[in-house]
């Protein structure tokens, strides 16, 4: 049973949103329980904050991190939210319009409130943000070729040559590989993860740092354990 004053607020939240108050109270509840505080609180945050964006993209992201939460044999949050990491990562996964974003948004909150996963840094907010779709499925090839990788004495990690992007990775052996343009959305996507910290180029030609072979940073690595859905 709502009190009055958590009553006037779901009305409120409702009103703003242009929804029922059913589904206002469910979604402020939500925010309530990641937070650890009042409803009345949690409702705020998202009529003070998060008023102007898609309410349809709230509703997926609260029902996917719930899911997600289940499938680990949870019944809800764990550890609670700081306010500062939970603000803007429902700030900006109201933005994620693509399905896969919207997993990663779900995930990065899921992991956020599970206390037998590693702390959410807030930089991942930020960094997920600057993401586009394509970007992160380029980051995650990566991801998978320097996780399949067994270090040698010679070659303590791997370098990963990227003119079969967007289908593969290809781990350096120590041969030299004819090179080919790769496709501008992959150098673009490439320059991107590099500029975010996630990959380092593994090369240079001319001085310059190139993207035609890279390497994943460890917050890259981080990164992704932390988004990606499993």
């Amino acid at each position: 049973m709502l009190s009055d004053e958590e009553g006037k607020a779901v009305q409120e939240m409702a009103k703003v949103a242009g929804q029922s108050v059913e589904v206002a109270r469910d979604l402020g509840g939500f925010i309530a329980k990641y937070i650890g505080g009042p409803l009345e609180q949690a409702v705020a945050i998202w009529t003070d904050k998060l008023r102007y964006r898609r309410w349809e993209n709230q509703i997926v992201l609260a029902e996917k991190a719930t899911e997600f939460l289940e499938a680990r044999g949870l019944k809800g949050p764990t550890r609670t939210v700081e306010l500062n990491l939970a603000i803007p990562l429902l700030e900006e996964a109201s933005l994620a319009d693509s399905e896969a974003l919207q997993d990663r948004w779900a995930t990065l909150l899921a992991n956020a409130a599970d206390a037998n996963k590693p702390e959410v840094r807030r930089a991942y907010v930020t960094i997920l943000a600057e993401l586009t779709s394509f970007d992160a499925s380029i980051l995650e090839k990566i991801y998978d070729a320097d996780r399949a990788y067994v270090p040698s004495d010679d070659m303590p990690y791997a370098e990963l040559w990227t003119h079969r992007l967007p289908d593969e990775v290809i781990v350096s052996t120590g041969k030299a590989l004819e090179p080919t343009d790769l496709r501008p959305d992959v150098a673009l996507a490439l320059t991107n993860l590099g500029r975010l910290g996630l990959i380092d180029s593994a090369g240079a030609f001319g001085g310059m740092a190139t993207v035609h072979w890279v390497s994943m940073t460890e917050l890259g690595r981080q990164f992704v354990a932390a988004c990606r859905p499993q």
